[in-house]
């Protein structure tokens, strides 16, 4: 289902930048007055996936959703971007139907993305969930 909300340049530009230069471990993006999505900011490559756990539970706080982009790595094995979508449970159903719509379109222009996560909860947060649900591991 398409939402009818589009994407800023800035998501593209900063996704782009990410896959080319490697400045940031992750990009975060929300939907703005349910127009549009935009870019909100990136935690550089000293950053760690705590961080980027923060800023999720911050925004659940905040009665909002995002999407992110996480450029994870693990010893051993070759980075790989990963798309998340969380919507905790707790959201507004408008909301969590906004992010869910508008899921797929917006992926579709993030070139380069192998893996999707989508987390509804704080317990599904933890690092060790997403490298279980990147591998399909149980």
């Amino acid at each position: 289902m398409d939402s009818g909300i589009r994407c800023q340049q800035s998501c593209i530009e900063a996704f782009e930048a990410l896959k080319i230069h490697k400045h940031q471990r992750y990009l975060l993006f929300r939907i703005c007055n349910k127009k549009e999505i935009e870019f909100l900011a990136g935690g550089d490559r000293k950053k760690n996936y705590d961080d980027l756990k923060n800023e999720l539970i911050k925004a659940a706080m905040e009665g909002d959703g995002r999407y992110a982009v996480y450029d994870y790595e693990t010893e051993g094995q070759a980075a790989t971007l990963i798309f998340i979508l969380w919507v905790p449970s707790s959201l507004d159903p408008k909301v969590k139907l906004l992010y869910a719509a508008s899921k797929e379109a917006f992926k579709a222009k993030l070139d380069g993305v192998k893996h999707e996560v989508q987390i509804n909860d704080v317990d599904e947060i933890d690092e060790q969930e997403i490298y279980r649900k990147v591998h399909k591991l149980s």
